[in-house]
């Protein structure tokens, strides 16, 4: 392996994702060697974002930190419950990384109002915020406030995760140093809802899972996926006819599926929402990693990559293979 001199060359530890967790050691327990804390951190707005910090035990030295921000639960809940693997892969979690997980604003146990793929505001200011200024806040105060912290943050994800890790690039906090990811959606008008601007039909089903709000934080699915009455889902739109047909299953309270109706064509609720034209003046070190046989994001890191690639002096770098969605 080629050592990449990157500023806290935490670029090293990302190129080992790929070791994954096949060959976890059953022995291996996050329990025995991780301490659990569970905190709301304030954004500037006065937010608060539920966050879950794995901390080694041994503190005789100091360690990174390696974020995760994710729409899709920090779970298990509890300073007492722990997941079974943490971190990209085995070796980072063995190693001893102080591995964080974020819900993000407005999902599961995080307060605020959730925006599919929030728009990115250049020149916030006040109490303006983003999914850029929430990473910012994020890692200012974990940086300040966890112990053992060496004040080097790296950010990954794979999928919706790794959009937020592309997101954590914009305004990106100084200790922030590497950033992987993976499958990122760029683009809701090209990956995942659309291809190429085509509706993709399996992703109907979807919307239940990104459209519904919540008003306070909660631990438990807040959200229903509709019953097809059928496994066939190509027999289900055959029998419903048009896409209009399916506003039985959702109504006006699915947000996203009011969204995706109102904006038929990629005008300026899409376009706001790609991230691609703000990749600039870039300055962690990337990998970007993608799949050739991903039916999701394949749009994505190409395009992300290439954006960094022409605007920043930044070490970036690009991993494609023959892997479907995130099976690397």
């Amino acid at each position: 392996m080629k050592l990449i001199k990157t500023p806290g060359m935490l670029l090293l530890a990302f190129l080992l994702t790929f070791s994954g967790f096949a060959q976890t050691s059953e022995d291996y327990k996050v329990a025995d060697n991780y301490t659990k804390q569970e905190v709301d951190i304030t954004m500037r707005d006065g937010t608060k974002l539920h966050t879950t910090i794995y901390s080694p035990k041994d503190t005789s030295k100091k360690y990174p930190i390696l974020m995760q921000r994710t729409p899709y639960s920090s779970q298990p809940y509890g300073e007492d419950q722990f997941r079974s693997k943490i971190g990209p892969n085995e070796f980072l979690m063995k190693e001893g990384n102080i591995i964080v997980y974020q819900d993000v604003r407005g999902r599961w146990m995080s307060e605020g109002v959730y925006d599919n793929m929030r728009a990115y505001i250049p020149n916030k200011k006040g109490k303006q915020f983003d999914e850029a200024s929430d990473t910012y806040d994020t890692i200012d105060w974990l940086v300040k406030n966890v112990k053992n912290n060496n004040g080097k943050v790296g950010t990954w994800g794979i999928s919706y995760p790794g959009f937020y890790a592309v997101y954590s690039l914009l305004d990106s906090h100084p200790a922030l140093k590497a950033v992987s990811p993976q499958a990122g959606i760029s683009d809701f008008f090209f990956d995942d809802f659309h291809h190429n601007g085509a509706y993709l039909l399996s992703y109907w089903r979807a919307t239940a899972l990104f459209g519904y709000e919540k008003s306070k934080p909660s631990d438990t699915a807040w959200y229903k996926m509709p019953k097809l009455d059928t496994e066939d889902q190509y027999q289900f739109f055959l029998d419903n006819g048009p896409l209009s047909n399916l506003d039985k299953y959702y109504k006006e309270d699915n947000v996203f599926w009011t969204q995706l109706k109102e904006h038929p064509n990629y005008d300026e609720f899409w376009k706001s929402r790609g991230i691609l034209q703000y990749l600039k003046d870039v300055k962690p070190a990337v990998m970007t990693v993608g799949g050739l046989f991903d039916a999701e994001d394949l749009y994505g890191p190409f395009h992300e990559y290439q954006s960094i690639e022409k605007s920043g002096d930044n070490y970036n770098t690009l991993v494609y293979g023959p892997w479907s969605h995130g099976d690397w």
